[in-house]
Formats: structure tokens, sequence, C-alpha cells
């Protein structure tokens, strides 16, 4: 999703999680804000993937999709197969 809007995730990135933009493409900067947010997601040991907390039926995942709330996003507005289709790489 962030190449879909890379100047506010390149800004999170140096706002949130100092990186330097210097010598690096807006994509590379926003790409290093999301590693930075991954990387600290790790450290203080949360759960990166459903799996990781025991939810491995695809049934649960298109039963939030299908009862989440739609509304505009940062970057773009997700209908509920794309939500569905997102949970899904999280399993």
């Amino acid at each position: 999703m962030y190449k879909k809007a890379p100047a506010r995730f390149a800004r999170f990135a140096q706002v949130v999680w100092g990186v330097d933009p210097a010598g690096r493409t807006e994509e590379e900067t926003a790409l290093a804000g999301i590693n930075a947010l991954a990387a600290l997601i790790k450290e203080i040991g949360l759960p990166a993937a459903f799996t990781e907390m025991g939810i491995t039926d695809k049934s649960v995942l298109r039963a939030t999709a299908d009862t989440c709330n739609l509304t505009a996003g940062c970057c773009k507005k997700f209908d509920r197969e794309e939500i569905f289709r997102l949970l899904k790489e999280c399993l």
C-alpha cells in the first residue's frame, strides 16, 4: 500500500522513526520506516501473523473482513474482498 502514497509513508519514517532520507528515494525512505515498525513489533514480542495467535481458519478471516467498517484510510478505501486478501497474507 505504501506505493499508493510513498510521500506519506516516507514522512512516517522520518517523523516516527527518525529515518534520514538523505541518499534515499522516497520509496526507500518509506520502506525503512515500515521495516523499523516491523522490527519493533518483533522486538517487543507482538504476533506478526495470525498463525502466531493460533488462527489458521480462513473462515475467521472471512468473517472479520465481512464485518469491517469500511471507511477511507490514508491512501485507499478497501472493499471487503481486498481486506480478506490482505488478512490471508497475514496467516
